[in-house]
């Protein structure tokens, strides 16, 4: 198939005038473009961008993803190159309209394979992405820090992420394993922490992450006096965290000192305290929690006693 070739209409307009007894006619010839004024072609098309190729280890499968920036597509055409991004191109799959993934199967492993992709419009291909590849693997997933996909997590790794996250290098063979703090990017914070791991710092990638915290109930007395002091008490309670999408990932319950400590992906949770007594004291309001990549953010869980 061939890029469709926007239509020219042309439309010539005459005019006559007296000029010293003699008729004289005159003819311009204006140009239109379909869409647009006289003189004014159609603005630029716009194809798929941002494909990229993630290898899916022991499975010998490629998942493509890419952006749809194209209108009024009939469907997409996923084609794949062995011998280069400038190879011979031979189609794999035709794909439904506003499509935007693909997992191409049943690849062999070790062989490098190159993808490209186009919307299909109505009578002709539009513009290609760009080229993204990955090569093939039966291997089981490597480790988080192994950016060259060789099994092990070394020095090498750390440069190459280093190398990757001031832009002397374009691509990493394991770009879905380098991010050592699972932050969702790879820069210099994962080379320091790949470095960290290889020289026995630090225990595993990525380092853990999550939420401490300490639970406490009050009042205890009825009536409190000066001269006797009554202190909230720890307490033990079973306390829930739900992500951002309302779903619950995790439920803890706090020890007799009334502390819980439990690891948890970056990100923003709802803690939810537990009532021992649904609809009745005591009760601890609800909070949103942020955790940072390879830190525990600390939470102090209040329960009212229902004691006046």
């Amino acid at each position: 198939m061939t890029h469709a070739r926007p239509l020219v209409s042309r439309s010539i307009r005459l005019a006559a005038a007296l000029v010293g007894g003699s008729l004289l006619l005159f003819a311009s010839l204006a140009f239109a473009a379909p869409g647009g004024p006289a003189g004014l072609a159609d603005p630029a098309p716009i194809g798929p961008t941002n494909l990229t190729a993630n290898v899916v280890h022991d499975r010998l499968t490629i998942a493509l993803v890419w952006d749809d920036n194209v209108a009024g597509e009939t469907g997409w055409v996923v084609e794949r190159s062995e011998s280069g991004p400038d190879g011979a191109w031979v189609p794999v799959t035709n794909l439904p309209a506003n499509t935007a993934r693909h997992e191409d199967s049943g690849l062999e492993d070790g062989v490098t394979y190159w993808y490209r992709v186009a919307a299909v419009l109505a009578t002709a291909t539009g513009i290609y992405s760009n080229v993204a590849s990955g090569t093939a693997s039966d291997l089981p997933m490597p480790p988080i820090g192994d950016a060259d996909c060789d099994g092990a997590v070394t020095s090498i790794d750390s440069a190459l992420v280093l190398q990757h996250g001031a832009g002397l290098l374009v691509g990493l063979a394991c770009g879905d394993r380098s991010d050592a703090n699972a932050d969702g990017a790879v820069d210099a914070r994962d080379a320091q922490l790949i470095l960290q791991f290889v020289a026995g710092l630090i225990a595993r990638l990525p380092p853990p992450s999550g939420i401490s915290g300490l639970v406490l109930i009050g009042p205890i007395c009825p009536v409190e006096r000066e001269d006797m002091p009554c202190p909230d008490q720890p307490f033990v309670a079973k306390i829930s965290f739900l992500d951002d999408a309302s779903r619950l990932v995790r439920s803890v319950t706090s020890d007799t000192l009334g502390r819980f400590h439990t690891e948890l992906l970056p990100g923003s949770y709802v803690l939810q305290p537990q009532s021992p007594n649904p609809g009745a004291p005591p009760f601890a309001d609800e909070q949103t929690v942020s955790v940072e990549p390879a830190a525990f953010t600390e939470v102090l869980v209040q329960y009212d006693s229902g004691i006046r």
